[in-house]
């Protein structure tokens, strides 16, 4: 038997080494149905998790392989950046962004040794290597599915299969779906592991773009909720195109396809409720499609601008969209700290909240509801008004949160605030409120690793802190020591600013690719790693993090701590910091 018809008839799951990829783990003891939809529920969000995987490999690999990188690598040989660099000149920052995604996916790994950076292929390496050129067409299709929307819901005539290449479409690309994508079978188990990797790699590069189009078109609100049926003749949209689109969520179990009557099962009802979970990394497809250029051209085409001003690395509308909702359960773990504050007496409150990095006031509004609906500080606003700062580098974002905030009961303040610069910030606060910064909540979301990249100004601090991460400015790449001495002297600049009511912070983390691979589908790890290493973006491993934020005098209230997933593979925090005083 074929691996192909193996995976479609279910049997695949019975092998020992698919299991320890594709099964979930850790399940708590339930019994009966508790226990099968808890099963079913995970074993979603595993093939989400493989699918953001394959979103990112498949257009890194295929990179690699068409530059010919790969000639260089045989098994268990360390191969150094530079020897690399030599024989294909490129840009070594994004190149290793690109070769440490390997090692988060078992094909490689790595090590430092005097400085020196050096790859190493696995045997499952091998095999990938093997089987790298079948990312190649899909990849070419990225173009298409930067604009899948249009593809299901624009005019037939002004569709995008019109400027597809080569006869390519999307149809053809569910037929080899369906074939899954003609991978072979193998008694040898390290094959079977690769193929089914680079099967979910694949499915992924087709269901990602396809679940998110459909999501923000509101097709899944139009479910019946009680036969849980769809009928695609009362969309509005390309109907051949949108049965292609039901056919490739078909591949994965979630829905059969009658017709023009689309049926959902349990776990496709679920799938659609996390439609939202590849909305990020779909936003970086423009990303995704640039990679041979970021590799080996030229490193700044992420940061041009198109003719209007707008972003051309990411699509940012999705990006917000996507991630504004997968914040929810951290915003939840805010919003009791938030009640904590703002319950104690008036006296022991901070004057108001310091939102840098406001981006359009979405977060700033959410918490004043959290305090005008949930605490006391909300009953005495005309006695005690919450005085909101929100700060921003840019001026489209400046003016949104203005337009959003300005009915609100209390003082807003939208301000220019550049986070490398707390000084102007504590002194435009100062001159409009007569107020010292560190009176007020200071808060943020997201934006500490996204800080522009400012060369550090000291030597190392003496400080025995790394990161496995991979670290790019402009393709320059960034020494692990840089990047910490970098991260010190940054929080090393608020810690004057900030007062007794501390820096609230949710931020990204990475964590060491070995981890990552050693937990394939069970980590966001690789997807996030691509779309920050290759924009230029700096998350650090969590403990790594903190021993930081206490080398520059910043210590987390332990009462207010959270990670996500709550365990060793956490790639977000939230903590609330306070500064050390001198006698601790």
């Amino acid at each position: 038997m074929q691996l192909k018809d193996k995976i479609s008839s279910g049997a695949y799951t019975r092998s020992n080494i698919l299991e320890k990829l594709f099964i979930p783990r850790d399940v708590p003891h339930l019994s009966g149905k508790d226990s099968e939809e808890r099963q079913e529920r995970l074993a979603v969000r595993r093939t989400i998790f493989l699918h953001l995987d394959g979103i990112a490999i498949a257009p890194t690999m295929n990179a690699l392989q068409t530059r010919g990188i790969f000639f260089l690598f045989t098994e268990g040989k360390p191969i150094s950046l530079e020897l690399i660099l030599k024989y294909f000149p490129g840009n070594i920052g994004y190149l290793n962004v690109a070769l440490r995604l390997m090692v988060s996916q078992g094909w490689m790994k790595h090590q430092e040794i005097d400085g020196e950076v050096f790859y190493t292929l696995t045997r499952r390496g091998g095999i990938a290597v093997g089987l790298s050129t079948i990312y190649k067409d899909l990849v070419a299709l990225i173009p298409t599915l930067i604009n899948i929307k249009d593809y299901f819901f624009g005019d037939l005539s002004l569709s995008l299969q019109s400027k597809l290449t080569n006869g390519m479409n999307l149809s053809s690309f569910l037929l080899r779906a369906k074939r899954q994508w003609e991978l072979v079978e193998s008694d040898d188990e390290d094959y079977q592991y690769v193929c089914c990797q680079i099967l979910h790699h694949l499915n992924g590069l087709l269901v990602g773009p396809t679940m998110v189009a459909l999501a923000v078109a509101k097709v899944f609100e139009q479910i019946d909720p009680q036969t849980h049926i769809l009928d695609i003749e009362k969309l509005s949209g390309n109907q051949e195109h949108l049965i292609e689109a039901f056919k490739i969520l078909a591949l994965q179990g979630w829905v059969t396809v009658q017709g023009c009557q689309v049926q959902f099962s349990s776990a496709g009802l679920y799938a659609v409720s996390r439609a939202y979970a590849y909305g990020v990394t779909v936003s970086y497809l423009p990303t995704f499609e640039k990679v041979p250029e970021l590799l080996f051209d030229n490193p700044a085409i992420l940061w041009r601008r198109d003719t209007q001003g707008h972003e051309t690395h990411v699509n940012r509308p999705l990006n917000i969209w996507g991630s504004g909702l997968a914040h929810q359960t951290y915003f939840q773990k805010v919003d009791a700290i938030i009640r904590d504050i703002f319950n104690r007496p008036i006296h022991e409150q901070p004057k108001g909240i310091v939102d840098m990095g406001c981006g359009d006031g979405t977060f700033m509004e959410h918490l004043y509801n959290v305090i005008q609906h949930q605490t006391l500080r909300g009953q005495v606003l005309d006695e005690y008004p919450l005085i909101m700062v929100c700060a921003d580098y840019n001026q489209a974002s400046r003016e949104a949160t203005y337009n959003k905030l300005k009915g609100l009961q209390s003082p807003v303040s939208v301000i220019f605030g550049d986070i490398n610069d707390p000084d102007d910030l504590a002194k435009t606060i100062l001159a409009k409120h007569g107020i010292p910064s560190s009176e007020f909540l200071h808060v943020r979301s997201f934006l500490d690793h996204n800080r522009p990249f400012i060369s550090p100004r000291m030597g190392n601090m003496g400080c025995e802190l790394t990161s496995t991460g991979a670290f790019v400015c402009r393709g320059r790449m960034i020494r692990a020591a840089e990047l910490i001495q970098n991260l010190l002297e940054h929080l090393q600049r608020w810690r004057p600013h900030i007062g007794r009511f501390g820096l609230l912070v949710l931020d990204l983390h990475t964590i060491p690719p070995e981890l990552a691979a050693a937990n394939i589908g069970y980590t966001l790890a690789t997807a996030y790693d691509a779309t920050h290493g290759y924009t230029d973006q700096y998350p650090i491993e969590l403990n790594q993090f903190l021993a930081a934020a206490e080398l520059a005098g910043l210590s987390p209230d332990p009462r207010y701590q959270a990670k996500f997933p709550a365990n060793d593979l956490a790639t977000v925090s939230l903590n609330l910091f306070l500064p050390i005083s001198p006698q601790e």
